[in-house]
């Protein structure tokens, strides 16, 4: 009986760590899309983490959804993948893929 409650204690401590591993991965990998957004000049407004999305291309990439106001005001809804090279160091530069962007408000008022 003991044995088995440390066995359940041992498997709810690894799905634990690694659950918070994948978690701060991702955080980490959200601060590479908000470079890349504030260096071409736009506003981040929300991302969104999408673990399990079916439209992610990279098969080691970390997917978000972001939605961002560029230099002219215009408000975009964009699919994004955060990975690295195969290569690369796991700590080294992200690369950020924009799968898709579209233009959902012409203009946009400070809120």
């Amino acid at each position: 009986m003991i044995s088995d409650a440390r066995a359940c204690l041992l498997l709810a401590a690894t799905l634990g760590i690694f659950m918070a591993v994948w978690f701060l991965s991702a955080m980490y990998a959200r601060e590479a899309v908000k470079r890349d957004l504030s260096q071409r000049g736009c506003t981040v407004r929300h991302i969104w983490w999408q673990p399990f999305a079916c439209w992610n291309v990279c098969w080691r990439g970390t997917p978000f959804r972001v939605v961002y106001q560029d230099e002219e005001d215009r408000l975009h809804k964009a699919y994004c993948c955060v990975y690295t090279a195969l290569m690369d160091s796991p700590f080294g530069p992200r690369r950020v893929n924009w799968i898709k962007d579209a233009s959902i408000a012409e203009s946009v008022g400070e809120s």
